[in-house]
């Protein structure tokens, strides 16, 4: 009996909701509105208590909901874009010399991302054809064996060692070679360096 009596008063309470949904919204803005501080001190209490059971959960709604947050953060980014724009020029302009810095710190710990960055960069800027590839392919394409000079590349020594790992365009870009798989080879950073813009050294078939 008691069940039933809770499954109607569950049921009213649906019906009641439904039927004075704009009186409820509407109280519950102007509620919020007058406890603003309360709800704030009363949030950031409840955060501190509960914070790795709020973490796991938000992973957990992350991951279930991944597709339909990415269309939301889509459609909220192109009907924002102008103010979104804005703001980032904004932030940029006031936080120019941080902004520099950690710049600075993130291409000092990742040597290969920035030498990446900065063949992509070369390229377009001559309107050379560019083509997404993984460094790690090629190496691993060519067998860690350096196409300048033959020999096999240490995996462990780290830039500017002359004997590190090294992506050289077979053709260069100055002399209108592409930025893409097939024009480019193992190398070690001193053979690369060496070569400098000449039509040299290819220990494997091109294409």
């Amino acid at each position: 009996m008691a069940y039933k009596d809770k499954e109607r008063a569950r049921e009213y309470n649906r019906l009641y909701r439904l039927k004075h949904l704009d009186e409820i919204k509407s109280y519950s803005i102007k509620y919020k509105e007058s406890h603003k501080k309360d709800r704030i001190e009363y949030d950031r209490e409840y955060y501190h208590k509960n914070r790795e059971k709020l973490l796991i959960q938000d992973k957990k709604y992350r991951i279930d909901n991944r597709d339909k947050i990415l269309s939301r953060h889509k459609k909220y980014n192109h009907d924002n874009k102008d103010r979104l724009n804005a703001m980032c020029r904004n932030y940029q302009k006031l936080n120019k010399e941080k902004l520099k810095l950690q710049k600075k710190i993130y291409n000092t710990n990742n040597p290969d991302i920035k030498k990446k960055s900065n063949r992509k960069r070369r390229a377009l800027k001559i309107n050379a054809r560019v083509e997404s590839y993984d460094d790690l392919y090629i190496y691993d394409r060519d067998n860690w064996i350096c196409g300048l000079c033959g020999k096999k590349i240490d995996k462990n020594l780290k830039y500017p060692n002359p004997l590190s790992k090294s992506i050289d365009h077979i053709i260069p870009l100055s002399l209108g070679g592409e930025e893409s798989a097939k024009n480019v080879q193992a190398s070690h950073f001193g053979c690369n360096a060496s070569k400098q813009n000449k039509l040299i050294g290819q220990l494997r078939l091109f294409g």
